[in-house]
């Protein structure tokens, strides 16, 4: 995804888009499972944005049981495990991480975007892998 838009390189040989556009910065800190996130806007943004949090699974794996690929194995990366968001007047959030509704993961990562009311385009993302979780 750029900018909120399906990008396949490869397809046609299209190549990235550079976008010079300053949007702001987002900064997002944990400490422990509770998350603070400030997100300064470079321009006249509206201030009722919505922070977006998910959890990620990494290294998941899937036996297949039925059908022509019975017997093999399917690999999953940036599995959403959990997810939550909270909207602000002032660009200003602090809130628990979100609950996982699976648990069977060993490897964990963190997708945070600013977005817009019920527009989910992301106005601005940070992310990393979890050491822990």
């Amino acid at each position: 995804m750029v900018n909120g838009n399906s990008w396949r390189p490869g397809i046609f040989s299209r190549s990235l888009k550079e976008d010079q556009t300053q949007v702001g910065n987002l900064k997002v800190t944990l400490d422990g499972k509770t998350m603070t996130a400030s997100f300064l806007p470079a321009s006249n943004t509206p201030h009722n944005s919505k922070l977006n949090v998910a959890i990620l699974g990494m290294d998941l794996s899937t036996d297949i049981n039925r059908g022509e690929n019975s017997g093999r194995h399917a690999k999953h990366e940036f599995v959403v495990v959990g997810y939550n968001s909270k909207e602000s007047n002032n660009n200003q959030w602090k809130m628990p991480l979100p609950a996982l509704h699976y648990s069977e993961v060993k490897k964990y990562a963190l997708a945070v975007w600013v977005s817009q009311g019920n527009d989910p385009t992301p106005l601005q993302a940070v992310g990393s892998l979890l050491p822990s979780y």
